[in-house]
Parts: structure tokens; sequence; C-alpha cells
């Protein structure tokens, strides 16, 4: 879902589609679950990897990553650059965001050709 929600905004914005109203601050919101979801991946991530590595004595599962130490390397590294990605993608939703509450400039209109004096 949310990267079908990246590709439509990449989409718009290559073939120049003005967002105007409502659909503006829906875009705001789309980003925000966007980072939500990403979020809770990769924290259900790094809760899964910290029961692989320690165990759960309560529930008697055994540590894994004493067994599987290349693998459990992997995962790390792994859980590291989804970190990475959630940084970004909270920095571009809050560069987003800002971009949406700037005031944009109002345009200079340009005087009438009958309006202009000829001395």
């Amino acid at each position: 879902m949310a990267s079908n929600h990246n590709l439509m905004m990449i989409g718009s914005d290559l073939f120049g589609l003005e967002f105007k109203g409502f659909k503006l601050p829906l875009v705001a919101v789309l980003d925000m679950l966007n980072a939500a979801l990403l979020s809770a991946g990769v924290h259900g991530a790094a809760f899964m990897a910290q029961l692989a590595k320690n165990g759960n004595s309560h529930a008697r599962w055994n540590e894994i990553c004493d067994n599987f130490q290349g693998y459990c390397n992997r995962g790390g590294v792994a859980i590291l650059a989804a970190y990475v990605g959630l940084l970004l993608t909270l920095g571009i939703t809050v560069v987003s965001i800002v971009k949406l509450l700037k005031p944009k400039p109002k345009p200079q209109s340009q005087p009438l050709a009958s309006e202009i004096e000829v001395p």
C-alpha cells in the first residue's frame, strides 16, 4: 500500500498533475500513514530479532542466534537499513508537510494594455 501511494505521487509529479483543495492535506495524511506502516514493520522486525537473539524464558523459547550467527548478522544489517529507510521516510514526510504549510507567493499581475498611459 505504501509503495503504491509513493508510485502514484511520483507519477503525478512526473506528469505534472496539480493537487488543489482537499487533495493536498490528503497527500500529507497518506504520507504520515506510510511512515506509520513502515515504523510498525521495522519495530516488529526488531522485536523478533531481539527474541531470536535472547529468547524468552517464560515462553520457553531458546535463542537461535547462537546456532545461526550468519543469518542473525544479516538480519541485523537488514533491520539497520530499514531504520535508515524509516528516517528518510520521516524526513520526506516532514518536508512535504512544511511545503504544504508554506504560504505560496501571489503572482504579480501585469497591467493591461488599456491601463498603460502613453505620454
